[in-house]
């Protein structure tokens, strides 16, 4: 399957996730509180690509866009920019 064929402008989706003691704040270090982690709400952001609410309140909202990448072209550029200056 295609992913330009597949990916277009206005898609929507949905994540959901019960929050274990891993998604803590704490736990991933972006915080003290015994809440879900903001990494972790981005994350689940990126992954549906739109807002994030606890019981009747918003607590997060993102857009997140996607493009398809030649793998190629990336690589060659990741390669420059870690070869060792001349």
């Amino acid at each position: 399957m295609e992913l330009a064929t597949v990916l277009k402008p206005g898609l929507a989706g949905d994540s959901d996730l019960v929050v274990g003691d891993e998604h803590t704040a704490p736990r991933v270090g972006s915080g003290l509180e015994r809440v879900l982690a903001t990494p972790m709400m981005i994350n689940l952001l990126e992954a549906a690509a739109l807002e994030a609410h606890y019981e009747r309140q918003l607590i997060g909202d993102g857009e997140h866009q996607r493009v398809v990448v030649n793998v190629e072209k990336f690589d060659a550029r990741v390669a420059r920019k870690l070869a060792p200056e001349s």
